[in-house]
């Protein structure tokens, strides 16, 4: 079940995405704060959505230094190689296929 929403306010409209647990939200919310396109001034939250309330919220830099304290062992010249590759293939859409039936 997605119980966090991930939204990106970068853009002229904002990028909504799920994830299944708080660290997978963290790691694509890094993703995208680490990305080429993302201004100082970008603004991100991550909402549980179960619960409704906003978990994180604000600008880049404040955010990167947040998640980064959270998870010592992470540093932003490290994070794209210890994050889980589920939230980014999600944000390019693509869906990892389950068990099948046969």
């Amino acid at each position: 079940m997605n119980t966090y929403l991930v939204v990106y306010y970068g853009s002229v409209v904002p990028i909504f995405s799920y994830a299944e647990t708080l660290k997978e939200a963290r790691s694509y919310a890094l993703i995208l704060l680490n990305g080429q396109d993302c201004k100082r001034n970008d603004v991100l939250s991550i909402v549980d959505v179960i619960h409704d309330r906003i978990i994180h919220y604000g600008k880049r830099d404040e955010l990167i230094a947040k998640f980064n304290a959270v998870d010592h062992r992470m540093t932003v010249t490290s994070t794209w190689w210890t994050l889980s590759l589920k939230p980014v293939l999600n944000w390019f859409g693509l869906k990892l296929a389950g068990p099948t039936a046969g």
